[in-house]
């Protein structure tokens, strides 16, 4: 599909984002639990859902910043973090034009606080860091 762009990672199941020129989707498995086995050749059921029908909260800016109170957002960190790499690529390239050919290397360390994984559990923050990581590069 023209236009379209996919960052998924399949660790553990399917996560990530699948974008077309209408709309962007989220795909993440469903957790294992009662309700939901995985068939032997079937695969792990999958929840898939438009960016669109997910709530924001509302931001906010008077919060201090040290305060364990504060809830993320989850998939809606992903999205924020996708749409905010995508204007900044939407600007180098007009400037790479120019520029001379380099190979380059970017170490990247990141770091999450209790919060982080208190939302995703300590059994999925990996997983969650890797796909970010995926649809930055």
């Amino acid at each position: 599909m023209e236009g379209a762009s996919v960052a998924i990672s399949n660790c553990d199941g399917l996560a990530g984002v699948i974008r077309t020129e209408q709309e962007e989707f989220f795909i993440e498995p469903m957790e294992k639990g009662a309700h939901v086995t995985e068939e032997h050749q079937g695969g792990r059921p999958h929840v898939v859902y438009r960016s669109s029908a997910v709530k924001k909260p509302p931001a906010n800016y008077s919060a201090d910043f040290h305060s364990r109170g504060v809830e993320l957002g989850g998939l809606l960190d992903l999205e924020t973090m996708y749409r905010g790499v995508e204007q900044n690529m939407n600007q180098t390239r007009r400037s790479r034009r120019q520029a001379v050919d380099r190979t380059y290397n970017i170490e990247v360390l990141l770091g999450v606080d209790d919060s982080v994984v208190q939302f995703h559990g300590k059994d999925h923050v990996q997983k969650y860091l890797l796909t970010l990581m995926n649809i930055v590069s």
